[in-house]
């Protein structure tokens, strides 16, 4: 991994258990390279985790849209490329591209980052922050912000405890995660005749360890698509912690992996 002219590219390795069972890699997986690929890059510039905890602050994501244009299979090789759009007061957008062994693009995405202070939990200032990482306000993974996901109920929810596995070094749960839940709760007649082509995720409260959660999702056909919003409430609390949006498309015959 390195930078190059403020650009950062990581390159990734599709493992086995990074596949789903058709032997590509999910969606999640793509979610946590983007994940990796921004922290790494933020830490090579000097305002990664340890150095924001210094200063009293943190990174957290607060919106998230991802394009998937083709995904990668098993064995094949991937590579990110990252940079950060824009600064402002206490927000930054950061884009994203990730290319396969061909040099082609075939995932697109956008984020949107604010800055906390670490006990209050409010948005802080990013100060000289925006001074140690180039910005490129015309170059786009994604050329609009994330949108605005709707919130949806239903009668019965699933309903569940975040457990060891769900929290991470934030102690709280991971970003990725929420996607995972919203996908989980899906019918499987989805993800076995679809493939996911775009989410839309909008982050919107903390959720810990033993919080009682409960994933609210609907879907509906649209031109021969499907599209499904789902919101992650936490019950302890009584508020949405996450609200998503998933759009699949039919499965192509020639994409289906024969493993």
């Amino acid at each position: 991994m390195k930078e190059i002219e403020g650009i950062w590219q990581q390159d990734f390795h599709i493992r086995a258990y990074q596949c789903d069972p058709y032997g590509f890699a999910r969606p999640i997986v793509l979610a946590d390279m983007l994940q990796d690929a921004a922290g790494n890059h933020a830490i090579h510039r000097g305002f990664g985790f340890h150095d924001m905890l210094a200063k009293g602050q943190l990174w957290v994501l607060s919106r998230m849209e991802i394009e998937f244009l083709k995904f990668p299979k098993w064995r094949e090789h991937v590579r990110v490329k990252s940079w950060v759009k824009n600064y402002q007061r206490s927000f930054s957008h950061r884009d994203f591209e990730i290319f396969n062994d061909d040099g082609e693009c075939i995932v697109k995405a956008t984020t949107l980052w604010v800055i906390i202070d670490h006990q209050t939990r409010r948005p802080g200032l990013i100060g000289d922050t925006a001074d140690r990482m180039p910005a490129f306000p015309e170059k786009h993974g994604i050329e609009q912000s994330p949108q605005r996901v709707p919130k949806v109920e239903v009668e019965q929810p699933f309903q569940f405890h975040v457990r060891y596995g769900d929290i991470d070094l934030n102690n709280h749960v991971n970003n990725t995660r929420y996607l995972q839940w919203a996908i989980d709760n899906l019918d499987k007649s989805i993800w076995q005749k679809h493939q996911i082509s775009k989410l839309t995720v909008n982050y919107l409260a903390e959720t810990k360890l033993e919080n009682q959660v409960s994933v609210h999702s609907v879907g509906q056909k649209s031109e021969g698509n499907f599209i499904a919003h789902s919101t992650i409430i936490n019950n302890s609390l009584g508020k949405s912690c996450c609200q998503v949006e998933t759009c699949w498309k039919p499965f192509k015959k020639e994409l289906v992996s024969t493993l």
